[in-house]
C-alpha cells in the first residue's frame, strides 16, 4: 500500500477533500508515513477545523463555501465520500482523484469480501465478520460500518480477510471491485445526493463491474432493479444468487434449512433471511463449515436501530427501526412484527415516492400513524384518502411530541418507530434519532413505575 500511495503522490501536491472521519484519517496517514509531502485540506465546514493549532504549522486550509477553489492549486485530490464530486473531476480533468475506498480495492482485491446495497448492509458486514472472526479467522471490519480502511492499515498482512461495507458515495468512482462482491438489493434512496435513480444503482453496480472470472458476485435475484439492469452489464465474475432453493447439497444446504427452523435466529424477517444467506455464501467461499458458520450466526447480537427491540414499557412493546430511510425497509419491520398499533414515519424528505408503502399500510389498518418533518407531512397528505374507517393520524412537527402519543399505545401492542424517511431535518444522524426515540420509551417506562406505586 505504501508503495502504491508514493507512486501516486511523490513529487506532487496533495489536498484533501473532506475533512470528516475519513479526511482526518487520511490526514493521519499521510503525515505520518510522508511527512515531506507538502500538504493541505479543504472543507465547507470552518468549524471542523477548530483544532488546527494542533497541527503543523506548514499545513493550508481552505474553508468556507468556496473551498472547492483550492483544487486548481493541487496535483492529487484525495476525497472523502461525503463529497458528490462527478461535476468537479469534469471541471479538473488533469487531476488525481483518489479515496481511501479506490486504494484499498486496488491494492488488496483478493482480500476483500465487498457487501452493499439499499438496505442490509451493515448486518450482513457485521455479521460475516463475526462468524469469520469466530472461526478464528484474521478478519478485520472496514469502511461504511465506521471505520475508515487506512486507521486499519498498521493491522493487515497477507491472510488478513477485509471485509468491507461500501456506501454507494464510496463506490461512486471506484475502479476496482472485490474479490467477493455481494449486492443484496437495490431500492431509490439518496436520490438529493445522486439526482437519479439510474445514477444511485449505477454508483452500487460498481461492486462488481471490475470483477474477473476468478472472484465471486453474490446478489439477490429476486429484487426487482437487481433483476432488471444485471443484462445491462458484461459482467465477468462467477454469480451466485442469494436463493437457499439454488443452494447445492455440499454448500450446506440441509444445515442451512434445519438453522432457519431454529427458536433462537438472533436475526428476524424474511429481509435477515436474505442477509444471513449472503453471509453464509461469502463464508463457504472462505473455506467454513457449516457448523462454524452456524455457531456464529446464533451468537451474533443484532446491530442497533435495526428492528432493535427495546424493551417492554407499560405492556407495551417498542421497536427502534430508525435505520429504516426507505419504504421497503418500513413494511419488511411490519410484517416481521406483525402486532403494530403506533407507527411513526417520517423525516427529511428526499423526494422518493411512498405510494405502494401507504397503500399497504392503510390496507394492513395499522391502527395510528405519527407524522414527522417534512416527509411525515407529505406522507400524511397522501395517506389522507386512502386510510380506513378507524385509522388514526396525528402530526407532530418535533419529534420529541410524539412521545405522549408512543404511550398511548394498547397493552399487548407495539410501537415501531421505523420512519422511511432520513433524519436530517431533525437529527445528524440516524443514530441520534434512533437514540431520542430509547429515551422517549425509557422515559414512558419511568412514569408507568411512578404511576404504579403511587
Amino acid at each position: 500500500m505504501i508503495e502504491l500511495l508514493r507512486q501516486y503522490l511523490q513529487n506532487r501536491k496533495v489536498l484533501i477533500l473532506g475533512f470528516g472521519r475519513e479526511g482526518q484519517s487520511s490526514y493521519r496517514f499521510i503525515q505520518t508515513h510522508f511527512p515531506e509531502l507538502a500538504l493541505a485540506v479543504a472543507d465547507r465546514n470552518p468549524e471542523q477545523f477548530a483544532d488546527r493549532e494542533k497541527l503543523p504549522e506548514n499545513m493550508f486550509f481552505f474553508a468556507g463555501d468556496n473551498y472547492l477553489e483550492a483544487i486548481a492549486d493541487f496535483d492529487v485530490i484525495l476525497h472523502s465520500p461525503g463529497i458528490q464530486i462527478s461535476d468537479i473531476k469534469n471541471r479538473y480533468p488533469d487531476k488525481v482523484w483518489l479515496s481511501q475506498s479506490g486504494l484499498f480495492l486496488e491494492h488488496y482485491h483478493r482480500q476483500i469480501i465487498g457487501v452493499t446495497g439499499t438496505k442490509g448492509k451493515s448486518t450482513t458486514s457485521s455479521l460475516i465478520y463475526y462468524i469469520l472472526k469466530k472461526a478464528g479467522k484474521n478478519v478485520l471490519l472496514i469502511g461504511n460500518i465506521g471505520v475508515p480502511p487506512l486507521d486499519l492499515y498498521e493491522n493487515i498482512v497477507k491472510d488478513t480477510i477485509l471485509v468491507f461495507e461500501l456506501s454507494a458515495n464510496q463506490l461512486q468512482h471506484l475502479h476496482h471491485s472485490p474479490h467477493i462482491a455481494i449486492l443484496l438489493n437495490l431500492f431509490p434512496e439518496h436520490l438529493d445526493y445522486f439526482g437519479s435513480e439510474s445514477c444511485y444503482y449505477a454508483a452500487k453496480w460498481n461492486i462488481t463491474k471490475f470483477q474477473t472470472d476468478a472472484d465471486i458476485f453474490i446478489y439477490d435475484r429476486e429484487n426487482e432493479a437487481l433483476q432488471r439492469d444485471i443484462g445491462k452489464f458484461n459482467l465477468n465474475s462467477q454469480k451466485a444468487a442469494i436463493d437457499a432453493a439454488m443452494m447445492e447439497p455440499d454448500e450446506g444446504k440441509a444445515a442451512f434449512e434445519s438453522l432457519l427452523q431454529s427458536s433462537d435466529l438472533p436475526l428476524k424477517g424474511r429481509h435477515n433471511i436474505k442477509n444471513i444467506l449472503a453471509a453464509w455464501m461469502a463464508c463457504r467461499q472462505m473455506n467454513l463449515r457449516s457448523d462454524e458458520i452456524i455457531l456464529g450466526i446464533k451468537s451474533f447480537k443484532p446491530l442497533e436501530h435495526r428492528l432493535e427491540f427495546v424493551g417492554n414499557y407499560c405492556g407495551i412493546d417498542f421497536y427502534n427501526d430508525s435505520i429504516s430511510t426507505i419504504p421497503e425497509s418500513t413494511l419488511a419491520a411490519l410484517e416481521t412484527l406483525g402486532h403494530v398499533h403506533t407507527l411513526i414515519l417520517g423525516g427529511h424528505d428526499r423526494g422518493i415516492s411512498y405510494s405502494r408503502m401507504l397503500s399497504t399500510i392503510a390496507d394492513l389498518q395499522v391502527a395510528r400513524i405519527l407524522f414527522t418533518g417534512p416527509a411525515g407531512k407529505r406522507m400524511m397528505q397522501e395517506f389522507d384518502p386512502m386510510k380506513h374507517p378507524g385509522q388514526e393520524v396525528i402530526f407532530e412537527t418535533r419529534f420529541s411530541d410524539l412521545a405522549a402519543w408512543m404511550g398511548t399505545t394498547p397493552q399487548g401492542m407495539a410501537c415501531l418507530l421505523s420512519p422511511a424517511a432520513s433524519s436530517y431535518d431533525q437529527f445528524q444522524n440516524f443514530e441520534a434519532r434512533g437514540r431520542a426515540f430509547k429515551k422517549m420509551a425509557e422515559s414512558l417506562a419511568v412514569s408507568c413505575h411512578q404511576k404504579n406505586k403511587s
